[in-house]
């Protein structure tokens, strides 16, 4: 039998997360104004070309399980069984990871999947893959038993650690393509090391080999094929597709596109650490909700997503208006290429909101047959969308050749499309009006696109050719609290662009404060 969770604050969960996504995005910035330029696009194209695609690798070998481990563990106490099966399977898929890579570079056909790279960098980047994918199981087991605030407090302890090195590094003139690999494989290991300690002493799982009851193990293993195995054509699928639009574009646009693509998206990420900082209690919620038949709290859950949907554009749209001094900040001169895919990808994290929200509510309610329906549509549109804007007009099929930005613009393009197509579903389980989530999204939007642009016209450019640094800092503050302050006051006006009602408004207001002052 299983024994349901007890009920947890949620708030200081998700505060604690809060807290340290800012905490990590203030580190992540001045690593994005050191490692891009200490690097240089290619180098850095190359750094995360490996990275990102033996993290979809990883994601395929996975099977789906890490995320049927974690809504098991979400919605039940007595769970040993299930995270020990699961710790073996993560030991082993490291080994299928590497013995993989040995294998195709023996047959030499390691150039054919990771162009221009040495093999050195293509094994660095899989085992910083797997430990990073190792550190996600750790939180999520973490979250699943509400263990959350003191796995954050040494996650962001270790993050400063990482940074310190960094620096270390830089200022030796020592941090090249081998280093920072070195850094950031200790750093995650140091990770997983300081997680496990922590889970250990919480109760969670004793980290060690023991034996499993054969009844319990069948049990499990039953729950994990039927809650999993709908998703595995789409991992399948996701990989290849996903593979396939970091590999063409190192293929026709080389190292510096990559080093253009992936500054854009890493940048645009900073945009979503509000919405980054809620989905995974948002989604043990749900599961533990679903688990209780609880469906007029998962529906009142879901209308929170709205909050989240206008801070994300709130972010994207002030840094939209500004990616001109943000590529001068942070890359400088050699980076100016990335322009355009920064403005592209800046408006990623808008619709992202909807779809973690949405994605998460389908796993939650373990409807991962729609889950998987939606994903290939989206892999297959994407596909024709990569296809075409980044293929040259000198292939036998053309494309229009926009390299980095045509790969931008797909990403943003069949993200508008898939989301709503989630939402629409989402909407039709839960007994919600598509209607109202849909139109809510031209009502947020519009204001802040005027407002944003306003702002930044008033005051001109600060950044020419003699105001350097000081001028696109000037800039940036300048607007940004005029931005600020014009928003603040159009949601005390009209509370319904943030999806609340005045009463409700003034209660955040009032958390908000009493909060502050706790704090102090």
């Amino acid at each position: 039998m299983h024994i349901k969770l007890k009920n947890s604050s949620s708030t200081q969960r998700f505060l604690s997360k809060l807290i340290n996504n800012f905490g990590g995005a203030v580190i992540n910035a001045a690593m994005v104004f050191i490692v891009p330029r200490a690097l240089g696009p290619a180098h850095y194209g190359n750094f995360n070309f490996l990275r990102d695609s033996f993290q979809e690798i990883v994601g395929v070998l996975d099977l789906n399980t890490g995320t049927t481990h974690f809504n098991y563990s979400s919605k039940y106490k007595e769970t040993i069984t299930a995270t020990t099966l699961y710790f073996y399977f993560c030991l082993a898929l490291g080994i299928i990871l590497l013995s993989g890579i040995a294998l195709v570079n023996q047959a030499g056909f390691s150039a054919y999947f990771w162009p221009g790279q040495e093999v050195g960098y293509i094994y660095a980047g899989a085992i910083l893959a797997y430990l990073m994918y190792l550190s996600v199981g750790l939180t999520g087991l973490s979250d699943s038993k509400e263990a959350t605030v003191g796995l954050e407090i040494r996650r962001i302890i270790v993050t400063i650690i990482g940074f310190m090195l960094l620096l270390a590094l830089f200022f030796n003139r020592a941090l090249t393509l081998s280093t920072f690999f070195g850094l950031r494989i200790f750093v995650f290991f140091l990770f997983i090391i300081v997680f496990a300690i922590y889970l250990r002493n919480k109760h969670v799982f004793r980290f060690r080999f023991a034996k499993v009851n054969l009844s319990e193990s069948k049990e499990v293993l039953k729950y994990f094929v039927s809650y999993s195995h709908p998703l595995l054509t789409l991992s399948l699928f996701s990989f290849l597709f996903v593979y396939f639009d970091r590999w063409f574009l190192q293929i026709i646009s080389g190292s510096v596109s990559q080093g253009y693509y992936s500054l854009a998206l890493r940048l645009s990420a900073v945009c979503i650490l509000f919405t980054g900082a809620m989905v995974p209690i948002f989604r043990q919620m749900v599961a533990k909700a679903h688990g209780e038949n609880n469906k007029s709290y998962i529906q009142t859950l879901f209308q929170k997503s709205r909050i989240f949907y206008f801070v994300s554009a709130f972010f994207s749209i002030f840094f939209l208006f500004h990616s001109r001094e943000i590529i001068y900040l942070i890359g400088g001169a050699q980076y100016s290429g990335a322009k355009v895919s920064l403005m592209i990808m800046l408006c990623y994290p808008i619709h992202q909101t909807y779809g973690q929200f949405c994605g998460s509510m389908l796993m939650a309610l373990e409807r991962t047959d729609l889950s998987r329906n939606i994903g290939l549509f989206s892999l297959a549109l994407g596909f024709i969308f990569s296809y075409f804007l980044m293929a040259p007009n000198s292939f036998f099929i053309p494309g229009m050749g926009l390299g980095a930005v045509g790969l931008s613009l797909k990403m943003i393009t069949t993200q508008v499309i898939v989301v709503n197509v989630s939402l629409f579903y989402v909407c039709k389980i839960i007994r919600e009006r598509f209607v109202k989530y849909l139109s809510f999204q031209f009502i947020v939007l519009i204001p802040l696109l005027i407002i944003g642009y306003v702002t930044n016209g008033l005051y001109g450019s600060f950044i020419d050719e003699s105001s350097g640094v000081i001028g696109a800092v000037s800039q940036l503050l300048i607007s940004g609290f005029s931005y600020l302050i014009t928003v603040m006051a159009l949601c005390w006006i009209f509370p319904g662009l943030l999806g609340l009602k005045r009463h409700e408004l003034k209660d955040y207001i009032g958390k908000v404060l009493s909060l502050v002052g706790f704090m102090r």
